[in-house]
């Protein structure tokens, strides 16, 4: 080993600007960071060394477990493409060429961070790019008493009054150690992994001492594809206790205890075996109540009248009978046969007055239509004539837009997907107050379509007017804020709009922007299109097919072989057929439930009754997870009553 700090990659010498390391509070996790720098990095990024927007400047951090040995950071890591997973390590690098991963070994010894592999490029193998990276630390003073420890065994050479976070991944017993029971500051325990969730076999710890009540301070108890059947009554002394999660074991009950804990946020108990919970419950804190794939016949009634309940997923379930209460439940899951069996599933408008009856044929293009014609080749030429009719009576009217040049606001009103909208004055631009870190924020702006542009090419949507788009951020996806996810507004009126290029935010104004104050501005060019299905998942997604596709449905369900193979003969060559960066009534690919089937489960109505307002694909500064299409839904009875107050709003990501 060398004496002496080195930072060296491929025959480029780095000076080391910057080095920290420390427990983070937030994620338990033992972190590390150091920062170096590069004078003249021309070369290196000609070589595909560096990227060429950071002047050299590039920083090496990670975050791991199980990495504790009295005091001393120690352990060895071999990473593949930057990942490991056993023991957990997660790396990240800033300043590099995009398409280089780490291939080699991160080691912490006597003190030392030593760092030694290859960046090479995870596509071709090369350029390969030498790493040298050698640190010398003092840890004697890092304290241990946020970290997450991996094991009993790590704990080794800490004081009992240290250890706050424990892991029992690795345990053989069938009974949680003693030892665990001397850490009376323990706030939070995971017993099991989530790797082994769907493994045949169960982890080794078949029972849960009555001791558990002694763990006073306990905010957390996890217990993961476990064999145990029961827990203690003393789970009920644990008053401070925020979570628990009793994942893929074998419990036919839970404590009647536990239903009186004040602290409670959230349950989480799917994959069991439990047939009943108390009829008494007194929880005023609980969040989210998870029992998907139980044995539950009924819930009592209160646990419909939660105070704080936003989130109860009760799927997977032989179900037979719910309260009326439950039909008032926000967040609630389950299967939208469950739903309409147990539940008022009636849709009642936006507006609670009930809905207006639409023209259906409206949103479907005509058979006959010329726009078909590559469809009606596709189905000849792979010998599909028997399910012709049933394919095209299932293509959409939609219209697309295809992004053009930068947008100068030079035309007030114009269809417009990012930078800033044109709005009247008696609109003000939407904003949101996030309870989390009681901050207002502004709404991201999407798009605004002005509806004389598209009127057309259909007819379901307003002759007039103008529509805005906001959403008010990626993060809030699954999350149960109180503010909207996404607003849409309509204006029809009579007044002046203002030009958006008025509009100056910061980056700060968001919650998080990642453009300059806006997302990039593109004028669009506007067409009529159609909208053919994917049917990756249609079986979970059987109402595209209802009243218009029967036969088609049927063939899929008893002809496996035919149901394969579509892919090939119609879903791929249709698929290249109408391309569109955004649209108007299209169909979405998913991989399980469709885009209008969430909007009915969140906000009841049948799937087929709510269609798709406008798609909005990942490109230049719009991106939705991983490259994935965001999603405007709404109910075409609102769409007729011109009411854009209740439309629901998702993410199709992989």
């Amino acid at each position: 080993m060398e004496n002496q700090d080195t930072f060296q990659i491929g025959k480029h010498t780095f000076t080391i600007t910057e080095s920290n390391f420390s427990i983070a509070k937030m994620t338990h996790e033992f972190y590390f960071e150091v920062k170096a720098k590069i004078e003249n990095p021309q070369q290196a990024i000609k070589q595909e060394l560096l990227n060429d927007y950071e002047e050299g400047e590039i920083s090496w951090y990670f975050s791991c477990l199980g990495i504790h040995k009295n005091g001393i950071p120690t352990g060895e890591f071999t990473l593949e493409e930057d990942k490991t997973t056993d023991p957990y390590f997660y790396l990240r690098r800033t300043g590099f060429h995009y398409n280089l991963d780490f291939y080699g070994k991160i080691i912490f010894k006597d003190g030392w961070m030593i760092c030694e592999g290859d960046l090479k490029n995870n596509y071709y193998g090369k350029p390969i790019f030498p790493v040298k990276i050698h640190q010398k630390f003092d840890f004697q003073n890092l304290d241990w008493k946020e970290y997450h420890f991996s094991s009993i065994h790590e704990t080794e050479g800490v004081a009992d009054k240290l250890v706050q976070y424990l892991n029992l991944k690795k345990d053989e017993s069938s009974e949680l150690p003693s030892k665990v029971f001397q850490f009376k500051n323990l706030k939070n325990i995971n017993i099991g992994s989530y790797q082994d969730y769907y493994s045949q076999t169960h982890g080794p710890i078949n029972k849960i001492s009555d001791r558990i009540g002694e763990l006073s301070k306990l905010e957390g108890l996890s217990i993961i594809n476990s064999a145990i059947t029961e827990l203690p009554e003393s789970i009920g002394k644990l008053k401070n206790l925020q979570t628990l999660n009793v994942m893929n074991c074998q419990l036919k009950s839970l404590p009647e205890s536990l239903f009186s804990l004040p602290k409670l946020m959230y349950i989480f108990a799917d994959d069991n075996q439990i047939s009943s919970v108390p009829e008494n419950i007194n929880l005023p804190n609980l969040f989210s109540f998870s029992f998907d794939n139980n044995q539950l016949k009924t819930l009592p009634e209160s646990v419909a009248l939660l105070p704080k309940l936003n989130s109860l997923k009760i799927d997977r379930n032989p179900l037979e009978s719910l309260p009326t209460a439950f039909n008032q439940v926000k967040g609630l899951e389950m299967n939208i046969k469950d739903k309409r069996r147990l539940l008022d599933f009636e849709y009642c408008g936006a507006d609670g007055k009930g809905i207006l009856q639409w023209d259906d044929s409206q949103f479907f293009a005509d058979p006959n239509s010329p726009i078909l014609q590559p469809v009606r080749e596709i189905i000849k030429k792979n010998k599909l004539t028997k399910y012709q009719s049933d394919l095209l009576a299932m293509s959409k009217k939609s219209v697309c837009f295809m992004q053009k040049e930068a947008d100068n606001y030079e035309k007030i009103g114009n269809t417009r997907f990012g930078g800033m909208p044109d709005l009247p004055k008696s609109i003000k631009y939407p904003k949101f107050k996030n309870d989390y870190d009681k901050t207002t924020y502004k709404y991201e702006f999407i798009t605004q379509i002005n509806c004389a542009e598209i009127a057309n090419f259909q007819e379901y949507m307003p002759r007039k007017g103008m529509l805005y788009f906001f959403l008010s951020s990626l993060h809030f996806f699954g999350s149960e804020d109180k503010f909207k996810l996404a607003q849409v507004l309509y204006y029809d009126g009579e007044e002046e709009l203002i030009s958006g290029k008025k509009l100056k935010f910061n980056n700060e104004d968001y919650y998080e922007m990642m453009g300059e104050g806006c997302y990039q501005g593109f004028q669009v060019a506007v067409n009529e299109s159609v909208s053919i299905p994917n049917f990756y998942s249609y079986q979970t997604n059987t109402h595209i097919f209802k009243n218009r596709a029967e036969n088609l449905l049927n063939t899929f369900e008893t002809d496996e072989k035919f149901e394969r193979g579509f892919y090939n003969i119609f879903d791929e060559p249709v698929s290249e057929l109408y391309k569109s960066d955004f649209e108007m009534n299209g169909y979405i690919f998913t991989q399980h439930e469709s885009p209008e089937l969430q909007a009915a489960l969140s906000k009841k109505g049948e799937p087929q009754d709510w269609i798709n307002l406008l798609k909005v694909s990942s490109m230049g500064d719009f991106q939705w997870g991983d490259a994935g299409d965001l999603a405007f839904v709404i109910h075409k009875s609102d769409l007729l009553k011109k009411d854009f107050s209740n439309v629901f709003c998702t993410m199709e990501s992989s």
